[in-house]
């Protein structure tokens, strides 16, 4: 198992107990969140697409974005068409259930899995995938949760610094003289925060999640569209335009 992996359980077992004895405080839970999305997670998407990638090979792989939003939007279906064997009475629930539906852990959890697997390309693909995901959420993931579309919560630091590295890509040729090298080692380094990181704040939701009471039914209808029916979904999918994915 590669380091970085290792590092990524080691926090999640540590957010794990911090939060089950108390040890994490909320300020601290708050401010990790924070800079993670805000600067440690925008360097790694920077650093991991300019290093790996070619804005050719991002024209071959553009599919890939496409297919985690037919995702997401099935999901959403799901959501709706099943809510009415949820047994939830109350809206907060429904809304809730809805927005569960249509989002998974769409990047961090498979940061940790691709880089298991396929090493930092797989964290490369990962955040190429997280430019459909973060649309999702923001246009009609999140408005079933508050009813309305807050645009300005669109334009988030992940997303801008994809559309960045997208523009970098197509005007810059070559990315491996000059500055750029150590420009983006450095942030690479920022950016394996990553992974241990969000790990920890995993560990943390899952210790508060143990606590609270789940209604049963809603638990088992969506563990049935994420482990049965997205799956067999995606495969669908897979098998469709099986050849423009890279694996």
């Amino acid at each position: 198992m590669p380091l970085i992996s290792l590092t990524a359980l080691l926090g999640l077992i540590v957010g794990l107990c911090a939060e089950r004895k108390n040890f994490a405080a909320p300020v601290w839970n708050r401010i990790a969140s924070k800079a993670l999305g805000q600067v440690i997670y925008p360097c790694l998407i920077f650093s991991s697409l300019l290093l790996r990638f070619h804005w050719n090979e991002l024209e071959s792989l553009a599919r890939l974005p496409l297919l985690i939003a037919v995702i997401l939007l099935a999901g959403l279906f799901f959501g709706r068409l099943s809510l009415p064997f949820a047994n939830l009475t109350q809206d907060a629930s429904k809304r809730s259930y809805i927005f569960l539906s249509i989002m998974p852990n769409y990047s961090f959890v498979p940061l940790v899995l691709s880089q298991l697997i396929w090493g930092d390309r797989g964290i490369a693909l990962v955040a190429l995938t997280s430019v459909a995901a973060d649309v999702s959420l923001w246009t009609f993931a999140y408005p079933q949760i508050t009813g309305r579309m807050d645009w300005k919560r669109l334009f988030s630091p992940a997303l801008l610094t994809l559309i960045l590295t997208f523009v970098i890509l197509r005007v810059a040729p070559d990315l491996s003289q000059g500055a750029w090298v150590p420009l983006l080692t450095g942030l690479g380094w920022i950016g394996k925060l990553t992974l241990p990181l969000s790990m920890y704040v995993l560990g943390t939701q899952l210790a508060k999640a143990s606590r609270t009471i789940i209604d049963q039914t809603a638990h088992k209808l969506l563990l049935i569209w994420r482990l049965l029916i997205c799956p067999l979904l995606m495969l669908g999918l897979i098998m469709i335009g099986g050849a423009t994915l890279p694996y």
